[in-house]
Order: C-alpha cells, then structure tokens, then sequence
C-alpha cells in the first residue's frame, strides 16, 4: 500500500521517467529522408547506399522519399516546415543549401536559418567536356574558339539553378566569351546531346561519364577542383589553367528541420559519420568518384555559412538569377 507522499511523488516522477525513456528509444519508428532529386541520380544512389549502413547503427529502417523539383528546392523545403524531432531529414547539397537559394529570386526557404546541420558526408568534383566533334583539344582552344565566334558555344546543364549552370556562367565570363546555357530536366538527354554536338559542352562529375571518355565519345579537357583528384592525377585543374573561379565540387550533407533536440542530433550525427568509416561504403564511394568528407553538426554548420558566402560571390560574378 503506497501513503499519500508515496503516491504524490511517484506521479510527479512519471513525466520525467516517461521523457527519459523517448530520449533512450530515439529513434522508435522509420526515419525518412528526403532527397531532393529523382530516382536514379548520382544523390540517390548515394543516399541510398548510406542509409543501409546507417540504418544498422540507429536500429531503424531510413526510407528514402525522393521528390525533385524547383532547383532541388522542392523537397528541400518539406524538411525545413517538417516537425524537428530527427524523424524527417533531408540530403542536402551545395545546390540545395546555397546555389539555388542564392540564385533564385525568392527561395522556399532560408538554408542558414531553417535547418539544424547534422553531418557533412561527401564531394564530387566535376570536370569539363566536350564533344568529339568540337574542334578544341584543351581548354585554351574552347577559349579561343569561343572569343572567335562569338555565341557559337553553348553549356548543358542538369536544370537551372544547378551546379552545372552556375559552373558555366562563371566560366564564360571568366574566360570572356559569349555562351548560351541549355537546361536538361536530367543528365541523360544532356549528355546524349554533348556527345552529338547538339550543345558544346558540360560540366559533370567525372565517373559516370568515364566509359564516355574512354570511348572517344567525349573529350576531357579539365578538372574543376580545385585540386587535382586522385582519379585524375594527370589532368589540369581549371585554376592551374587561369581559370580561378571556374571550380565546382557538389557537396553532400544531412539537414533536419530547424531547432532539433541536441542530443537528437548528437545520436543522428554519430550514426552518419560512422557510416563513413564502412569500407564497402568508401570502396563505392571511391569507384563513383566521391570523396569522403566528414564533418560533425558543428564542422557543417561553420561549412554551410562559408559556402552560401562563397557562392554568394560566384553567382554575382556569373551575373546568373532565376525569376
């Protein structure tokens, strides 16, 4: 028989027992991550690949809720009006997180402000090609030609507001040539159309378009990393070539809504980072060309802010803006 202390003090010992034991079990049911682009992209694949050794380490399933659209800001903005309890996260890029909401004259969002930064994860440094059929065996000869014919050249792009297009539009201007820009829906049908010469030129991460390359069916003309990859050890950097501004290296990270429990993001954050020490995951990872970034909430957070700054800069130097 409890006494009336006894029985006050084990009802006012519920709530906290009750709120201890959810922050124990989180997370108790499946885990959704949204990636802001279709099924079959390089981020889906990769998002798919890290959420089977994620899930392992959380004890939960991570279903994968693909929903492109808007310059990857469509499925950007579900997570950021989501409820901020780790249960909706979302594949956040340097496009998702700073090109398309510089560039666009009225994002969804604020990618500093409505999002909690949970674990930096990975870079795909693109490269330049072109078609076999364009006359240019370097970068100085796609200069050259382009000064010389003023508008003949054009860039593809996976869509406004991509990396490809805001790649392209520093480049020309750097470069000082006039080149119009072709959007694609997809990388598909526009590297189906650089290979026949319907547009100039793209710039794309190197891996999937290796085979190309290798066949004839599409001539590398440079990196634009920074630095040279190690796939790459032989190739010039667009900067080694005087081209500064000219890189792009699409970024990857893990975003919840904004205001997220910390300790949430603690266990949220350890699981994705620890993911990337998997060796099947870094052996993928590798043969797609992607390399391994690792960044706590903390590391992501300083990084998200310099990117957005950085391409603040790049897209007023590119003079590119979306209505």
């Amino acid at each position: 028989m409890f006494n009336r202390r006894q029985f006050t003090g084990s009802l006012m010992a519920v709530p906290w027992a009750s709120t201890a034991m959810a922050q124990q079990v989180f997370p108790d049911r499946p885990i959704r991550l949204v990636v802001p682009y279709g099924p079959g992209t390089a981020t889906d694949v990769f998002s798919r690949q890290l959420a089977g050794v994620v899930q392992k380490a959380l004890g939960q399933s991570i279903v994968i809720d693909n929903r492109p659209g808007g310059g990857a800001m469509t499925g950007t903005e579900i997570v950021a009006r989501a409820p901020a309890d780790g249960y909706t996260l979302v594949m956040g890029t340097s496009q998702t997180h700073a090109i398309s909401p510089i560039m666009f004259a009225k994002p969804p969002y604020d990618p500093l402000r409505d999002f909690t930064p949970i674990a930096g994860l990975a870079g795909v440094p693109h490269v330049v090609v072109v078609g076999p059929q364009l006359p240019v065996k370097s970068i100085a000869d796609l200069v050259a030609l382009g000064k010389s014919q003023p508008n003949r050249l054009t860039f593809a792009s996976t869509g406004n507001g991509s990396p490809a297009h805001l790649a392209g539009e520093i480049f020309k201007r750097e470069a000082g040539f006039e080149m119009s820009h072709v959007p694609y829906p997809g990388g598909a049908q526009a590297l189906t159309d650089v290979m026949t010469g319907t547009v100039s030129m793209i710039f794309y991460p190197y891996q999937p378009i290796k085979p190309l390359v290798e066949a004839g069916k599409m001539r590398l003309l440079a990196t634009a990393n920074p630095t040279r990859p190690p796939w790459l050890p032989n190739v010039q950097t667009m900067p080694e070539l005087g081209y500064p501004k000219s890189t792009m290296t699409a970024t990857f990270g893990i975003y919840g809504p904004a205001n997220m429990p910390a300790d949430r993001v603690s266990k949220l954050s350890e699981a994705f980072l620890q993911a990337l020490s998997n060796s099947d995951l870094v052996a993928s990872l590798a043969s797609a060309g992607t390399e391994v970034q690792a960044q706590t909430a903390a590391q992501l957070k300083a990084f998200t802010v310099a990117e957005y700054e950085r391409y603040k800069a790049l897209v007023a130097v590119s003079g590119a803006k979306i209505d």
